[in-house]
C-alpha cells in the first residue's frame, strides 16, 4: 500500500478519510483472520499452545504487531505476532505442519474473495472514487480492476 493514495487528501478530503478507514480495517481482519486461522488448525490438529497462549481470538490485540503493522503501511508489506506451534503435538508430523503453515494464506484468499463481492456491487466502493482508484491504492498499484480480478463481470469499473 506504502500510502499510495495520499494524493487523494487533496482532491477529496473525505474520500481519503472513508478509504482510509476502509484499508485500516481490511488490514486489521486480514492479519487477524490469517493469525486465528493458524491458531485453528493447530488447535484442530491437535496442539493446544495456541488456545493456551489466548491465540485461538478473534481479537485483533492479540495477533497485531506493533512494527509489523507500521511497515505495512509506510512499505506496502507488513507481519503480525506469529503463532506458537509445538510440532511435536501434531499427530502427522509434516503433513500437520503444512496444513497449519496453509491456513493462513489460504483464510486471505478466501477473505479477499469474500470482500470482493461488495466491492463489485458498489456496497464498499467509498462515494466518489472509482472500483479502479480503490484497487490500486489497495494493492500498491500493481493491478486494476478488470475482468481476471472480477471474473463475473463482462467489463472493468
Amino acid at each position: 500500500m506504502r500510502l499510495g493514495f495520499l494524493d487523494l487528501l487533496q482532491d477529496d478530503p473525505s474520500g481519503f478519510l472513508r478509504l482510509a478507514v476502509l484499508i485500516v480495517f481490511a488490514l486489521i481482519t486480514a492479519i487477524t483472520v490469517h493469525e486465528f486461522s493458524h491458531a485453528l488448525v493447530s488447535t484442530s490438529l491437535g496442539d493446544n499452545t495456541a488456545r493456551r497462549l489466548d491465540r485461538l481470538s478473534l481479537n485483533p490485540m492479540r495477533h497485531l504487531d506493533t512494527g509489523g503493522t507500521i511497515m505495512m503501511f509506510i512499505a506496502g508489506f507488513g507481519w503480525g505476532k506469529p503463532v506458537p506451534v509445538d510440532t511435536s503435538q501434531l499427530s502427522r508430523g509434516h503433513t500437520d505442519i503444512a496444513l497449519v503453515a496453509a491456513a493462513g494464506p489460504l483464510s486471505n484468499l478466501i477473505f479477499a474473495f469474500l470482500l470482493a463481492i461488495p466491492f463489485k456491487a458498489g456496497l464498499l466502493v467509498p462515494a466518489g472514487l472509482s472500483l479502479n482508484r480503490v484497487a490500486r491504492v489497495m494493492t500498491g498499484a500493481s493491478v486494476t480492476a478488470s475482468p481476471i480480478f472480477w471474473p463475473w463481470s463482462s467489463s472493468s469499473n
